[in-house]
């Protein structure tokens, strides 16, 4: 059993039901027994749109039999995640899955969203990863996403994105990322701040490991999140070559419901 947030590496369980049993993410052994009993994480089942916009089943790991994962036979090297609200991930989605599709055609991507009510551990926002061939090519997916989070903006939902010309958005990056873009004594971030005048928020990493998700919050104007946006996706693709790089692509942190706490 672990003893405590740093001590969880040979951390293990299984819960059983009648169609599956679920392997927990070590990680969230930091988070005490009376969490793991009321939210149960998982590996959740993703569910990404087809170009008709039909739903293709997808489930964490290293790669799927569609050829969705990391690595994959479509050639897909880099990955970035961002946490959507409900109504981020409805817009993203889009009516009949037409946005999504959209999205993917023109990037070269695979989008992928956790199911609804499946939320990222502390918050209430779905997963969506994407899947790229190329940087450049989820540079322009990050385009996409924004506008999307600027609709819900203009809608009036304030706390899922924001407001029109001062947007929010949060996304997920390993801590070793996180590391590259904060820079020695802050200087990069600081200096990134300055220049693109978003407002960026660095959330602690839930636990100490290269690849422990670390949330970062964006508040700002679409071309200041776009600049901090692009300066992250660098940090992170630079990474795609390290052992733990799939498994941190593949792997969603998911539990169903929000557990106590949460991010700004």
């Amino acid at each position: 059993e672990a003893q405590g947030p740093r001590k969880f590496q040979d951390f293990h369980c299984k819960v059983h039901h009648p169609k599956t049993s679920i392997r927990l993410l070590r990680h969230y052994a930091t988070f005490g027994r009376s969490l793991l009993n009321d939210h149960i994480p998982t590996q959740m089942a993703m569910t990404a749109m087809t170009a008709d916009g039909s739903a293709m089943g997808y489930v964490g790991g290293a790669g799927s039999k569609n050829g969705s994962g990391l690595n994959g036979p479509l050639g897909i090297q880099c990955v970035m995640k961002y946490l959507a609200p409900e109504a981020v991930a409805a817009a993203i989605i889009g009516k009949g899955g037409t946005v999504i599709a959209a999205m993917r055609q023109k990037c070269k991507a695979r989008v992928m969203l956790t199911e609804p009510g499946e939320f990222y551990l502390h918050t209430e926002c779905r997963v969506v990863t994407a899947m790229a061939p190329t940087e450049n090519d989820l540079n322009e997916l990050a385009k996409q996403v924004l506008f999307q989070v600027v609709e819900v903006a203009q809608a009036g939902n304030l706390d899922a994105a924001g407001v029109d010309g001062q947007i929010k958005l949060r996304l997920l990056a390993p801590a070793a990322a996180v590391g590259g873009l904060i820079g020695r004594k802050g200087e990069k971030i600081k200096s990134l701040r300055d220049t693109s005048g978003a407002s960026i928020y660095v959330g602690d990493a839930l636990y100490a490991g290269a690849m422990s998700d670390q949330v970062i919050t964006l508040l700002g104007t679409f071309e200041g999140l776009l600049t901090v946006l692009e300066q992250i996706n660098t940090q992170i693709q630079a990474l795609s070559d390290e052992t733990w790089f799939r498994t941190w692509a593949n792997s969603f942190g998911c539990s169903r419901g929000r557990a106590p706490g949460g991010y700004p």
